[in-house]
């Protein structure tokens, strides 16, 4: 989900507010208990307009924020906080740049305490001007909701002082909060800028550790390919500029127009699969009948595609989270549970595709040939048929994602959507046939496994009795788009 900055200071029932605004109920009531309730929930509750007013002073803290939630009447500091001078000389020097307090006030008297209840008043005004003044913060990212209607007039004033438009401001009772976090939580642009952004820091973590251990990209290269060996596209140094370059083409707010949109996740595909060339190859593995050559493959097509057709010129936010998250896979050396980035990329699949039950997945994939009921030799079937014209009747059996390959060469510059579906489809279906081993037989052009006679997938790698593992919960994710066919009766998927 996005990540929320809730600025709030609970001058209410505390789980009454949590529910009215974020649908929360049955959270704690005790505040550092609450913040640790809510940070995985994808929210980072501020309760005094310093605490807030340092984040968003912080441009690394606030890159981590997607929305921002305020409330008008906000108490300034913790009774604490003036037990501690520089605390107490920061609050001093705001209120005096602020023309809040004369400069004969003393810090702590009467006329000091009664420059913070102003403050008090307008405080959300602050933190919004800092937003978008300051930080250039989207203002459309930005929600006011209060229950303080006595301070309407006051924040309003402060807008127009400012020459500014007032934004509005609801209460946290209206069904209107409730509508607004729960369309931007689930926000596609939101969740695959996020899960972009986590799986970078993620990797470059990785490399902080582990160093070259941490890169897994230099067995896709020989090293006489490579004259600079390091520091070429397989050295941590390289990657690190390379992932620094993805985080920079999605920015906070998304691009106005659905068309904009596709060619900003076309410019990210470029840069996402620019160093899969010729020279990083699938061949140079040492074990190819694995998820790792499944991604290397998916790039490479990604690579070419992008470079040379249209093909991947209309792509939904799920389409570009499966590529991201095959990237990060074939080039980094994650541990074989899901990260949280993938967690949310995940998600974010479900909502688009749907998902199959861990049972039932299991049960398709089956525990040998046998018993397995993915349609691999149908699709693969079908996919040779389509190039049948064109082959020998001796020719041995070409892999599947040749197969997608030859049919590529052959596709028209102009490509309709026809087209388009199905080398999208046959990406994620890519995913499924190099654990899977294909034997390697001269059958010729007769689809001799249709009849059940043979098949050419015999092996199973699909890590079935490892549900934890993240292959496992990305297969359950893309079986509907890769085999929608094959759930056309089956109640088996939930969205």
């Amino acid at each position: 989900m996005s990540h929320f900055l809730w600025i709030e200071d609970f001058e209410g029932d505390i789980r009454v507010t949590v529910d009215q605004v974020f649908g929360l109920p049955e959270c704690p009531t005790d505040l550092p208990d609450l913040k640790d309730w809510l940070s995985p929930r994808g929210i980072t509750l501020k309760t005094t307009f310093f605490e807030a007013y340092h984040l968003v002073r912080d441009p690394q803290q606030l890159a981590e924020i997607d929305y921002v939630v305020i409330d008008i009447d906000l108490k300034p500091y913790e009774d604490y906080d003036l037990d501690d001078p520089e605390s107490v000389a920061e609050i001093d020097r705001f209120l005096r740049e602020k023309k809040y307090l004369k400069e004969t006030a003393e810090p702590l008297g009467a006329g000091w305490r009664a420059a913070v209840s102003e403050l008090k008043k307008v405080a959300g005004y602050h933190i919004f001007t800092e937003l978008l003044i300051e930080a250039g913060f989207p203002r459309r990212h930005i929600l006011f909701c209060s229950n303080h209607g006595d301070q309407l007039t006051s924040i309003t004033h402060a807008f127009e002082a400012a020459k500014l438009t007032a934004p509005l401001i609801y209460t946290k009772h209206d069904e209107v909060v409730r509508q607004w976090i729960a369309e931007k939580q689930t926000d596609a642009y939101s969740v695959l800028r996020r899960g972009v952004l986590m799986g970078c820091a993620a990797a470059e973590e990785l490399l902080d550790r582990r160093g070259d251990d941490g890169l897994l990209f230099s067995l896709f290269f020989k090293r006489e390919d490579e004259p600079e060996w390091p520091p070429g596209p397989a050295s941590p140094d390289y990657v690190r500029d390379y992932l620094a370059s993805m985080t920079a083409l999605l920015p906070l707010c998304a691009p106005p127009s659905s068309e904009q949109r596709k060619q900003r996740y076309r410019i990210l595909l470029h840069a996402l699969s620019r160093e899969w060339d010729n020279r990083a190859k699938v061949n140079h593995l040492p074990d190819k009948s694995t998820y790792m050559a499944s991604f290397g493959t998916i790039l490479k097509e990604v690579r070419n595609w992008t470079s040379h057709t249209q093909l991947l010129d209309d792509l939904s936010e799920a389409d570009v989270a499966f590529i991201f998250m095959a990237d990060l896979r074939a080039m980094f050396a994650f541990p074989r549970e899901s990260q949280p980035h993938e967690e949310l990329l995940l998600g974010l699949l479900s909502r688009t595709f749907g998902e199959v039950t861990e049972d039932a997945a299991a049960e398709m994939i089956g525990a040998d040939a046998d018993g397995r009921k993915l349609p691999l030799d149908r699709v693969y079937f079908e996919t040779k048929r389509m190039l049948s014209e064109q082959r020998r009747s001796d020719d041995n059996d070409p892999y599947y994602d040749q197969l997608i390959r030859e049919l590529e060469k052959d596709t028209p510059n102009r490509v309709d959507e026809r087209d388009r579906q199905f080398f999208l489809q046959s990406l994620y279906r890519m995913f499924w046939f190099y654990p899977s081993r294909m034997r390697r037989v001269r059958y010729g052009w007769t689809a001799v496994s249709e009849s059940g006679e043979a098949t050419l997938f015999r092996h199973c790698e699909f890590s079935r009795t490892q549900r934890e593992s993240f292959a496992f919960q990305l297969a359950r994710r893309i079986l509907i788009r890769a085999f929608p066919e094959s759930f056309a009766s089956r109640d088996t998927a939930k969205a």
